[in-house]
């Protein structure tokens, strides 16, 4: 890890960059290659970003630039800076890599966290919006940080001002099961705005902040798109709390429809700029988060099949909770209705009738207690019927 952290922190190292020159081989390789022979460096960068002319000039200067960086630049010394400093750095498919990210197609070769991201293997929201926040705006999603937090969600969002900065405050009450993750745009360690500096600081505690750029960078314009994309990744659901038109949350959104990620839009007032991008995400069919069970429903559909899902338990806010799916643990809390159709059905395809009869209820109670043992994976649809799944058959 401390000869990619290395590579991560040169001068012009772009996320793409670093991805191409690590693209099947080491850290340790590349690094090497700094020291060799000019053209072999030059020439695979040159061809990995298309280049037909070799002697392009910007390549080789900034290639130039690496190979002086690497003479004077002991990995090992970067690497105890960084255990110093409190940060961690993961390479793509090692342990503690944020398993979301892994397979995604613009996955970062390295993230460098501060804090705990540990909780991203459960259901994650991202709450995100504009900077210029009304007080409406900034209410709802401090409201929906906490809630969500509360139902055992995590909550993911840029940590920038307005809305970003108050889903982070809601989230971050004291005692709440599921704490929030911040992705940023510069280093973890280079705190944008400067206001947020107390922000920042319970975060590290409280949650984890999260980064492709090395620590000492620049929140640089051009690095926000690329931040927003890995929110996008990292979220089950993607909520827009308020948006100008063509605002930035607007990239979030067009990340997590390019990766099939469920997005939601909090309705504002047709008279207010701020909630123009939201109103219009939902007037092109957008769906819409009035409150935190609106979004549970859509995290719950998201997340089915998986290893979390919504149970009976309550929060403070009188929501459900999401909680890690165990077999024995499942089936001990299902309601009687729930039990009823679970028994009616067979370990193969038993007719939709046939379990309506078995389990004395209605249809329509029937259908919607059927969708829920499936969501819950005890039960399967099956041909033109229902069965027993494995997880139901215990």
């Amino acid at each position: 890890m401390a000869y990619a952290a290395t590579l991560a922190g040169l001068d012009s190292m772009t996320p793409q960059r670093l991805q191409r020159l690590l693209r099947g081989r080491s850290a340790e390789e590349v690094f090497a290659d700094l020291r060799a022979p000019r053209a072999r460096l030059v020439s695979r960068l040159m061809h990995a970003e298309g280049a037909p002319d070799q002697r392009n000039p910007r390549t080789a200067q900034i290639v130039n630039t690496w190979r002086r960086a690497s003479v004077d630049t002991d990995p090992a010394f970067v690497w105890e800076r960084l255990v110093a400093s409190n940060t961690v750095a993961y390479r793509r498919g090692s342990p503690g890599y944020p398993s979301r990210l892994v397979d995604d197609r613009a996955a970062p070769e390295v993230v460098f966290v501060r804090g705990s991201i540990a909780q991203l293997d459960r259901p994650c929201v991202a709450l995100v919006g504009t900077r210029s926040a009304t007080h409406y705006g900034s209410g709802v999603a401090a409201e929906l940080g906490a809630d969500l937090s509360d139902a055992g969600v995590v909550v993911v969002s840029g940590l920038a001002a307005g809305i970003d900065a108050a889903a982070h405050e809601g989230a971050l009450a004291p005692e709440r099961p599921a704490p929030p993750v911040a992705v940023v745009g510069g280093g973890v360690d280079v705190v944008y705005p400067a206001s947020s500096n107390r922000l920042w600081a319970r975060l590290e505690l409280a949650g984890g902040i999260l980064s492709e750029a090395a620590p000492g960078a620049a929140p640089e314009r051009w690095r926000f798109p690329l931040r927003n994309r890995l929110i996008a990744a990292l979220a089950h659901v993607v909520v827009v709390v308020e948006s100008h038109k063509g605002g930035g949350a607007l990239h979030t959104v067009t990340a997590a429809d390019e990766r099939g990620v469920t997005v939601l839009a909090v309705p504002g007032s047709v008279r207010s700029p701020a909630s123009e991008g939201t109103n219009s995400l939902i007037a092109d069919g957008c769906g819409v988060a009035r409150d935190a069970a609106d979004v549970l429903a859509a995290l719950e559909l998201a997340c089915a099949g998986s290893n979390y899902a919504l149970g009976p338990r309550t929060g403070p806010c009188g929501q459900r909770g999401f909680a890690r799916n165990s077999p024995p643990a499942v089936t001990a809390r299902l309601s009687p209705d729930e039990r009823a159709v679970l028994e009616a059905l067979e370990d193969v395809a038993t007719p939709f009738e046939s379990v309506c009869g078995r389990s004395g209820l209605g249809l329509a109670l029937t259908a919607v207690t059927l969708e829920r043992l499936a969501t819950l994976g005890l039960a399967a649809r099956s041909g033109s019927g229902w069965e027993r799944s494995a997880a139901g058959r215990r």
